[in-house]
């Protein structure tokens, strides 16, 4: 009597089984849209840019007690208010520093480097 129930119990999971491997997920269908759909913001775009690098080298003589720490500031075109790089370090025999190839100006002597013990 249990037999002929347990034999359509493993008839319908078996079925079941083929039919889930058949369909598998292809089944499941998100909807389809015929045209864009804009939401009215401006497109995330990405640019990168790729700039060569000035090596400054400047070589650092001490008068007096060498300092432990030293403020180098680099300006540009004159303008003394907003430095186009600060480095603090201790204090070096020669500076070191890479700066954005266009940074400085070669048109005018404009460009200053002050240096803070």
């Amino acid at each position: 009597m249990l037999k002929p129930f347990f034999n359509r119990i493993v008839l319908i999971a078996g079925s079941t089984v083929i039919l889930g491997l058949i369909a598998g997920c292809s089944a499941f269908r998100g909807p389809l849209y015929p045209d864009i759909i804009y939401n009215n913001r401006q497109p995330l775009i990405s640019v990168t840019y790729e700039y060569g690098e000035i090596e400054l080298i400047l070589p650092i003589k001490y008068d007096a007690a060498v300092p432990d720490n030293i403020l180098f500031k680099v300006f540009t075109q004159g303008d003394t208010l907003h430095p186009v790089i600060s480095i603090l370090q201790e204090a070096p025999k020669e500076f070191l520093a890479y700066l954005p190839q266009g940074v400085l100006d070669i048109q005018n002597s404009t460009n200053l480097i002050k240096i803070l013990p």
